[in-house]
């Protein structure tokens, strides 16, 4: 799985000084005011570290939509795929 090829010290957070931290927001902040155009890319750590749910993780969105679509498919068929084939 993808989580067992990840190396521990690659994903440690850093929580940085708050003086630190709001120059870097105040920086940000007025590079997208002044941008035409900005785009931000974010990946599944930074959601889960911040207590949002994954998409696709056990209890996921996507999962759980899936799960349900399955069971909806599944409650359709009174006679399962393994008997029709016999």
């Amino acid at each position: 799985t993808m989580a067992s090829t990840v190396d521990a010290d690659r994903i440690q957070e850093i929580q940085e000084q708050s003086s630190s931290q709001e120059a870097k927001i105040k920086t940000l902040a007025n590079w997208v005011r002044k941008s035409k155009y900005t785009v931000f890319y974010t990946g599944a750590g930074v959601s889960t570290s911040a207590g949002i749910g994954d998409y696709r993780g056990p209890t996921g969105a996507w999962t759980m939509s899936r799960i349900r679509e399955l069971q909806r498919l599944k409650a359709r068929n009174v006679i399962s795929p393994k008997d029709r084939a016999e």
